[in-house]
């Protein structure tokens, strides 16, 4: 009996409250729904990370541009060039040949 509920120990009026609380926020809509980004918002910036593919790294003022452009948020343009970075199979390729010329020195 002692080993139950070992991990998470709550006083029976604190279960109730933690419960109610998950179930508030879930009717409150604050859980989030991971959706994709606007196609618009993607090529505009997969366009610019092409043209720039030897230095894929937009400034703090690119970014805002591109923020303001397509109407997502700072942090939405950071995380695609960060993810879209380490998709690309172009630049996959050099970081391995530069890893593998490493191992050879």
């Amino acid at each position: 009996m002692a080993s139950e509920g070992a991990a998470h120990k709550f006083r029976p009026d604190q279960r109730a409250a933690f419960v109610m609380s998950s179930h508030h926020d879930y009717q409150q809509g604050r859980t989030r729904k991971r959706s994709n980004l606007p196609k618009q918002s993607t090529e505009i910036m997969k366009r610019w990370f092409d043209l720039n593919m030897s230095n894929p790294y937009p400034s703090e003022e690119q970014k805002q541009v591109f923020s303001n452009a397509t109407s997502i948020s700072m942090t939405q343009v950071s995380n695609w060039f960060i993810n879209h970075r380490r998709r690309c199979p172009e630049l996959r390729d050099k970081r391995d040949r530069s890893r593998l010329g490493d191992l050879s020195d």
